[in-house]
């Protein structure tokens, strides 16, 4: 019975043989279902085919070169986009230096004026040797055969822009002296622009000793009048003085303008002009704005004897 039904299982399988050998079934496309033909081209367009995995990777393997490439590019177009960025900056330094360079521009000066030997402009505050302790612009001129003794210096004011002058002949600085800006001018008149009514009195120990009864800034350069009341020997007188430039030392002794009145000096301070003795008034000419300083001393030496000096005046008018 076993083989029997082998048998119409096998008639059955044949049958269904010959039946499939009359089917006809369409190629796949878009619309329809149907037979699919494998294909490992990555350059075709056709519609009826499908990839094979062969076929994927090399397309795959072809986008991630592109990608790679595209990639390398953006870096490339980036560093041209930096190199034309820096050259612009280059370019635009280039160009403000270019225009800068043609601006002489002063050194910053610290030092003394009296050592410097190269030409050039220069600027600072506190100088030594410059006209006062303000900041001036300075314009330095040494000699072409003989620059040890012999240069030409100006400084002007940065407040005021008043300019001064000296030169180095032979070896020896002269005063700085005043050449234009807008210095105010001042002539001797009745307006009293500084008073100092204290009594000092001062005993003279020594030959070079003087006591400091006074000081003031002039407004201007020209001529003032100064009085005072001095009493005590026939000798006596007020002495009237402007120190060096540098304002702080001056021969055996240390002043300025921090100095506070009745301090003794023992040195000879330089005078602006004759000793005013007793009760006398006269005229100073003043030719830059600098400190003036006003002493009590007399030519005698006598340790039993006092001087004195009371009611101060400055006296003169401001012509701008």
């Amino acid at each position: 019975m076993l083989n029997d039904n082998w048998d119409k299982i096998d008639a059955a399988v044949g049958e269904v043989r010959e039946e499939l050998k009359d089917i006809n079934v369409p190629d796949a496309s878009l619309t329809q279902k149907g037979i699919v033909q494998l294909s490992s081209a990555t350059d075709s367009t056709a519609e009826d085919r499908a990839a094979t995995p062969k076929a994927v990777k090399s397309a795959y393997d072809a986008a991630t070169a592109a990608q790679i490439t595209a990639n390398a590019a953006n870096t490339a177009a980036a560093g041209a986009q930096n190199t034309a960025n820096a050259a612009l900056t280059t370019s635009g330094t280039a160009e403000s230096n270019a225009k800068n360079a043609s601006i002489p521009r002063a050194m910053r000066f610290t030092g003394d004026l009296n050592g410097v030997t190269e030409n050039g402009f220069y600027d600072g505050a506190n100088m030594a040797n410059a006209p006062s302790a303000d900041w001036y612009y300075v314009e330095h001129m040494s000699h072409s055969q003989d620059p040890g003794n012999w240069r030409l210096q100006r400084a002007t004011n940065f407040y005021d822009g008043v300019t001064y002058w000296r030169q180095l002949r032979a070896g020896t600085w002269t005063a700085w002296q005043t050449w234009g800006g807008n210095m105010p001018v001042i002539v001797s008149g009745n307006t009293v622009q500084y008073t100092q009514p204290t009594e000092y009195s001062f005993t003279k120990q020594t030959q070079n000793a003087y006591l400091l009864v006074g000081k003031f800034i002039p407004k201007g350069i020209g001529q003032l009048k100064i009085q005072a009341e001095v009493w005590g020997d026939t000798a006596a007188g007020l002495y009237v003085s402007a120190f060096p430039i540098d304002a702080i030392t001056y021969t055996y002794g240390l002043i300025d303008w921090t100095t506070p009145l009745g301090t003794v000096i023992n040195f000879n301070p330089p005078l602006l002009t004759g000793v005013f003795r007793s009760s006398s008034s006269g005229i100073v000419n003043v030719n830059v704005r600098h400190p003036i300083f006003l002493f009590l001393g007399t030519g005698t030496i006598n340790t039993n004897m006092t001087i004195y000096v009371k009611n101060i005046t400055v006296q003169y008018d401001v012509i701008n």
